[in-house]
């Protein structure tokens, strides 16, 4: 009989280690398939996220018995880990928890905007707020790549991804499912990838240019404003606070631009519509907090002040003859109301009470223009011109119209020959119909109205998606 061996803890662990993440992995990939052959998406964005996954699982399944390092096991423990909590991002984007009928059509003018290689998981949040999460794909190859032992070639031939290709996730509050109406804040999402791009290649220069005046004039309030010290230690007090408020400059003024400039791509998407779901949405918080108290966002009057100046043009009652109709008017009205809103400085005077936010904003106002023309300039040609309510009111009129009929506003029959209207068209119909309804009749605006207008609504995006795919060749054939 061979004497026994004594108890080694580290090859006890390895072993374990190896046989659990092996069955954690097999499982994972048997659940990543099953979710994606058994559930039902809007596109096909959902299911590629989850044959992402599980192909990644089934590659590690193989390689953890014996190929992978034994220092690499927890790290392995780690990724699958995260890899496993973004299912959720899968099975919660199912038809049957999404406004499915706009998802189509929302990808579609997403991809647009971001660009082809783009794809996104649209689905529902328990909290109130609408956030884009990602990017998978860049991440796990990012990982994966420095694995020397996982065939990464292998899994781009399994799943039929390249490189460039991305895919993020577009987060909706669950309650505002049907509130299509709401859903132009993805405009502002889809911004942060374009953002993205001026904060990568941009900010570090404005930066560069602004940080000596900005530490000279933070140096300066601290010598106007001294904390505590003991006079030994004078000097090394002030050069730590003056490194950690320019510290907290550059923080501010950095989540300020991306914000403020995916407001900015809102807003040209979606024109005034993605002023006034702003507004809405703002109306639940203070409009005047210090950044410094709110994770460094921008106020929300700031921030809607900035979307005004842009949408001047739809201010002018001069823009057009008849513009703006009797159908436009409480529209128009809701506008000025957006003005009135940023004409208040309220917010200004708790940017300038502190010398941060203060020395941040003056950045942000300098460099403003230059960013915002940067980020536009990123979108595509059918995309290159803003979206103006006075260029098209008659045709929103039209829109209108066929709601007050109970009619979905799907397309145009202005011309001859039929087209299907964009969604960014119907999604200002609906808001022109809703503020209209909503200011000429008190009574209006119970759960029935609002539903009666979002299925009216979610049916045009659909039967106008499958109008712009399918019409010319409907028409051939007929």
């Amino acid at each position: 009989m061979l004497p026994s061996q004594p108890f080694n803890e580290e090859k006890w662990r390895e072993q374990i280690r190896r046989h659990e993440l092996a069955r954690s992995a097999v499982a994972l990939g048997k659940l990543a398939w099953k979710i994606r052959l058994t559930e039902d998406y809007a596109t096909e964005t959902p299911a590629t996220l989850a044959k992402l996954i599980s192909k990644i699982a089934d590659i590690l399944a193989e390689k953890i018995p014996s190929e992978v390092p034994a220092d690499e096991l927890e790290q392995i423990n780690t990724f699958l880990g995260v890899i496993t909590s973004h299912l959720r991002y899968v099975e919660r984007a199912k038809v049957a928890q999404t406004p499915w009928s706009i998802v189509q059509p929302a990808e579609k003018l997403l991809k647009l905007a971001a660009g082809p290689k783009c794809n996104f998981i649209i689905r529902p949040t328990w909290s109130y707020n609408y956030s884009i999460t990602g990017e998978f794909w860049g991440s796990y190859r990012q990982y994966l790549s420095k694995c020397v032992w996982f065939p990464l070639d292998k899994l781009r031939k399994q799943v039929d991804l390249e490189d460039e290709q991305t895919i993020y996730c577009i987060s909706f509050p669950r309650l505002e499912r049907l509130n299509c109406l709401l859903h132009t804040n993805w405009g502002h999402e889809v911004g942060h990838i374009l953002s993205k791009r001026w904060i990568d290649t941009e900010f570090d220069n404005v930066w560069e240019k602004a940080e000596p005046n900005i530490k000279k004039n933070i140096e300066t309030n601290v010598h106007k404003n001294p904390p505590p010290f003991e006079p030994l230690f004078k000097d090394m007090a002030i050069n730590q606070m003056v490194a950690q408020q320019t510290r907290a400059t550059l923080e501010v003024a950095q989540q300020g631009f991306v914000e403020l400039l995916c407001d900015r791509i809102g807003v040209h998407i979606f024109g005034p519509s993605a002023l006034l779901s702003v507004m809405e949405f703002a109306a639940r918080f203070a409009m005047d907090v210090s950044p410094l108290q709110a994770d460094n966002y921008p106020p929300w009057r700031y921030r809607i002040r900035k979307m005004v100046e842009f949408c001047q043009p739809d201010l002018d009652e001069q823009m057009g003859i008849g513009y703006p109709n009797h159908v436009l008017k409480p529209f128009f009205d809701r506008l000025k109301g957006a003005k009135s809103l940023a004409t208040a400085t309220s917010d200004l005077s708790i940017l300038t009470a502190n010398i941060v936010t203060q020395e941040a904003y003056n950045v942000i106002e300098k460099y403003w223009h230059a960013a915002s023309d940067f980020v536009v300039a990123l979108l595509p040609p059918k995309l290159s011109k803003p979206y103006r309510l006075h260029e098209c009111y008659k045709l929103i009129t039209h829109l209108v119209e066929r709601i007050e009929n109970s009619i979905p506003p799907n397309e145009i029959t202005l011309k001859p020959q039929n087209e299907p209207a964009s969604i960014q068209d119907i999604l200002c119909a609906a808001w022109t119909y809703k503020i209209m309804k909503s200011s000429s009749e008190s009574s209006w605006g119970n759960n029935d109205d609002y539903n009666l207008l979002f299925r009216l609504v979610l049916k045009a995006c659909e039967s106008s998606y499958v109008h712009s795919g399918w019409g010319s060749k409907i028409n051939k054939e007929a």
